[in-house]
């Protein structure tokens, strides 16, 4: 098959949709299927649309599935075989409105590269191609929490750890057992003395306390349970297991309730307290962003993680430690 430059310019469409679709997760998975309704096709590329889609599928360019509609009718849904040229002109951001500390997070996106030798994913590799030009696709801060999202949130740690700033390597720094220190900052705020947060401020692994508690083989088992009570529903299986202590009655009284400010409350009660751990953590970690900027160091966020330049980690774990020092009693700081 002759591919004409309207084929050409559909399959470049089509790519950059993947693309962007796939920003934050894996390009390759077998779900970045894209759909593009008729009228679109026939006023962008093609007067008898059917006909050109089947030929490009036959040809091997394209993949097509079908799907049904929630209304129950079917439709056609395609992604390219191959890389194509991304045009990013259609491009439309739906995330939260940004402010001065995410704008300026999302320039440093323009400093990061990897070494000549390492390639990533396709995704990546296509993001340090054209992050000069387009950076304002590759930045989103979600509306459930207030969470950054960019090529590095998504890249696998392998790859993550070879990362350059500047051309200069880097270290990562991040708050050990984040979550369950959050927990315990939020337990202490709404119902006072709990074990749970006292466990936390003595700086005890919540994990093998939980496992005693719960009467757990080992502490990976633990440590599945307590993710359990975080993002799981309300259990009183779970109130059960833990003695029906003050905690995680009132973990499952508020997983149980409509809350309006969690964006999600309505179709999803339970991830009320993942909204709050989530929002919690972002408030926090906002603080350290704000910290970093003002002293002038140029980072990564990976949600409680910070990538920041050798040369710079110093002074970051003196910014870090401060703010920390500030909101829980006992914590540590991961270094990688």
């Amino acid at each position: 098959m002759q591919l004409t430059k309207k084929h050409h310019e559909f399959l470049s469409y089509l790519f950059t949709l993947q693309f962007l679709k796939s920003r934050f997760k894996d390009f390759d998975k077998d779900n970045n299927f894209i759909f593009i309704p008729s009228t679109t096709l026939k006023t962008m590329f093609f007067p008898k649309p059917t006909i050109e889609i089947e030929k490009l599928s036959e040809n091997g360019f394209i993949l097509i599935k079908e799907q049904m509609t929630v209304g129950g009718y079917p439709i056609k849904l395609m992604r390219t075989t191959g890389v194509h040229y991304l045009n990013f002109s259609n491009f439309v951001y739906e995330g939260a409105k940004l402010d001065d500390v995410t704008i300026k997070m999302r320039s440093y996106l323009k400093h990061i590269s990897l070494p000549d030798s390492v390639y990533s994913t396709i995704y990546f590799d296509k993001f340090l191609e054209v992050k000069d030009y387009n950076i304002e696709c590759f930045f989103k801060v979600d509306h459930f929490s207030g969470r950054v999202h960019t090529p590095v949130t998504s890249l696998k740690s392998e790859f993550r750890s070879q990362l350059l700033i500047k051309g200069e390597q880097t270290v990562s720094l991040d708050v050990v057992t984040m979550q369950p220190l959050l927990l315990g900052k939020i337990l202490e705020d709404k119902i006072g003395y709990n074990q749970y947060s006292f466990w936390i401020d003595e700086g005890e692994d919540i994990y093998i306390r939980l496992q005693q508690t719960a009467k757990l083989i080992d502490r990976p088992a633990a440590k599945t349970k307590f993710f359990q009570i975080l993002f799981g529903r309300s259990n009183e299986n779970l109130a059960t297991t833990f003695g029906n202590a003050n905690w995680i009655e009132w973990i499952n009284y508020f997983k149980s309730k409509p809350l309006h400010s969690n964006p999600n409350t309505e179709e999803k009660e339970h991830s009320n307290l993942a909204w709050l751990l989530q929002t919690t953590e972002v408030k926090l970690m906002r603080k350290i962003w704000e910290a970093l900027i003002k002293a002038d160091i140029i980072f990564l966020s990976v949600h409680d993680e910070i990538i920041v330049r050798a040369s710079d980690q110093e002074e970051t774990e003196i910014i870090m430690t401060r703010i920390l020092s500030q909101e829980f009693k006992f914590f540590r700081i991961n270094l990688k």
